[in-house]
């Protein structure tokens, strides 16, 4: 038998081409099927993308109205609901928050949409309120620079001021003087009462405007002792650095001004008021802090009434007063009595002269404040102004008495008698010197 030798050629070739043309098409199947598949996974991509991005648009507008609501609630008790609208680019998202209070703890819940409407989302924190203030553990006698005690200035003092069963009744950075000055106990200066007659608060705490140290068994006298660091129960900080008075009162960050020229504070290495989380509170200054949160007084007559009962202070709520008169040289008096034992004040001053008249009452914390501190450099405050406190006989000050800077020589009779009510009302005041802690923890994004 013949066979064909180009026959079988063509044969083979066409073997081929169908082998070629089923592994073309299996492969173009395939691509299909790839291209098919990454379209539907970019398509699946895409849509989880921006749900996701929808989510976590809805979860911060959630967050934003419970930020918002706290801030709120803090401000006024009564708002414990409202819808807003968060700004988005240029669209809003609806949001509302609620707050809820049980046993102390204040629960703030946000809810919030994305600008879409397609995605919701709630949010809770629980929050706790917190004095801002520490007035409680202030002395009766606070000073940055130097407070020598003289006339017949009395203290007396904090029984648990340096700590528990240490008394302090005073804190300065240098506290030389003489005169007939005294420290004593509150059970002592009580038990001096010819009268008898006392006042008692609702806690059980006495008022007398018949005591004294001077009878009482004293813990550190003016006849014996003429230099405050050689009595117990002054705290003398002249080998070391003092913070200042006004960031330690009021917790704020003070610009430290102590390097400028003319300047005769003290400046402290690490003096800075931190957060919770070890960050630095921004700094202020004692201007900027009173002239958001103060009320201004024109006079400190306006304090004086008989009755002690001021109508501002009663609708106001919010008890820090400050008096910066455009002259340092205008006086601030005190005639009558300023202030409650159940509705205390904190009045701060620049004036150069603060007088106490002879039995007037004074109850809160009464700072006198150097005026370079809210005026630096201002021609109505001369550099290095020393302020100067007289007080006439029986002048009583229910609290605590702090100046920033230096304080001329006291003069006349006066007490300063440590009041922990009138300190704890203060602090506790529901109006103001208020804050919200979130508590550690407690965020989440169910109920």
């Amino acid at each position: 038998m013949i066979y064909s030798t180009r026959r079988g050629e063509q044969s083979v070739r066409r073997q081929a081409g169908a082998a070629t043309l089923i592994v073309t098409v299996v492969l173009l199947a395939l691509l299909t099927v790839t291209v098919l598949v990454v379209s539907q996974n970019v398509s699946l991509e895409l849509r989880t993308s921006a749900n996701i991005n929808r989510d976590k648009e809805a979860l911060a507008v959630a967050q934003g109205a419970a930020e918002y609501g706290a801030v709120i609630y803090l401000a006024d008790r009564s708002i414990t609901s409202n819808s807003l609208t968060v700004p988005i680019t240029t669209s809003g998202a609806p949001a509302t928050y609620t707050v809820s209070e049980n046993s102390g703890v204040i629960t703030v819940a946000g809810q919030g949409r994305s600008t879409d409407l397609s995605a919701n989302k709630t949010v809770f924190e629980d929050y706790g309120i917190f004095a801002e203030g520490a007035f409680g553990d202030v002395p009766p006698l606070m000073a940055g620079g130097t407070f020598p005690p003289g006339g017949t200035f009395s203290i007396i003092a904090n029984p648990n001021g340096g700590g528990n069963g240490v008394p302090a009744s005073a804190w300065a950075q240098d506290a030389t003087g003489n005169g007939s000055w005294q420290t004593c106990q509150l059970d002592e200066y009580l038990n001096t009462s010819v009268s008898g007659v006392f006042d008692e608060q609702s806690d059980g705490y006495r008022v007398c405007s018949d005591c004294s140290c001077g009878a009482a068994e004293k813990l550190c006298d003016g006849n014996s002792v003429t230099d405050g660091r050689d009595c117990d129960d002054i705290v003398d900080a002249t080998e070391s650095c003092l913070p200042d008075t006004f960031e330690n009162l009021f917790n704020r960050n003070v610009v430290d001004l102590s390097a400028s020229s003319g300047y005769s504070g003290t400046a402290c290495v690490d003096n800075d008021v931190k957060n919770d989380d070890g960050s630095v509170v921004p700094s202020t200054t004692p201007s900027a802090y009173l002239t958001e949160n103060a009320v201004r007084i024109d006079d400190c007559d306006d304090l004086n009434s008989a009755s002690g009962e001021q109508e501002f202070i009663d609708t106001n709520g919010f008890p820090l007063l400050w008096y910066n008169p455009a002259d340092v040289s205008s006086d601030c008096v005190l005639h009558h009595q300023v202030g409650s034992y159940e509705k205390p004040v904190v009045l701060v001053t620049t004036s150069e002269t603060v007088r106490i008249n002879a039995g007037a009452e004074f109850y809160g914390i009464l700072f006198i404040l150097d005026c370079s501190l809210v005026d630096y450099n201002d021609t109505n405050c001369p550099i290095s102004v020393t302020p100067t406190i007289t007080a006439n006989g029986g002048a009583r000050l229910y609290g605590s008495m702090i100046v920033s800077e230096n304080v001329s020589l006291p003069t006349g009779g006066m007490s300063l008698i440590w009041a922990p009510g009138v300190l704890e009302a203060v602090t506790n005041n529901e109006d103001g010197w208020e804050g919200l802690a979130r508590r550690a923890g407690s965020w989440r994004d169910y109920n």
